[in-house]
Formats: structure tokens, C-alpha cells, sequence
């Protein structure tokens, strides 16, 4: 299964909103999010 993430508006969310785990990430696409997560908050 492939996912897309929308960066323009996000925002922290309560660990008790968030349903059971359905998969995990593969360590290169985690690395991939991080790269663009710092990108996007320009860290």
C-alpha cells in the first residue's frame, strides 16, 4: 500500500485519537519523511 502526506497544514495529535497500528514504515521511506518534515519546518 502506497500513502501520500500532505504538508501545508498539519498538526500534533493526542496518542488516544490515533487507532491500533496498521503497518510500519520501511527505514529508507522514514528517512524520506524526515528529509521533507525538515524541509517544511525549515530546521
Amino acid at each position: 500500500m502506497e500513502g501520500m502526506v500532505r504538508l501545508d497544514n498539519f498538526t500534533s495529535v493526542r496518542k488516544d485519537r490515533v487507532g491500533k497500528l496498521v503497518g510500519r514504515i520501511n527505514p529508507d521511506t522514514m528517512e524520506q519523511v524526515a528529509i521533507v518534515l525538515r524541509a517544511a519546518l525549515d530546521l
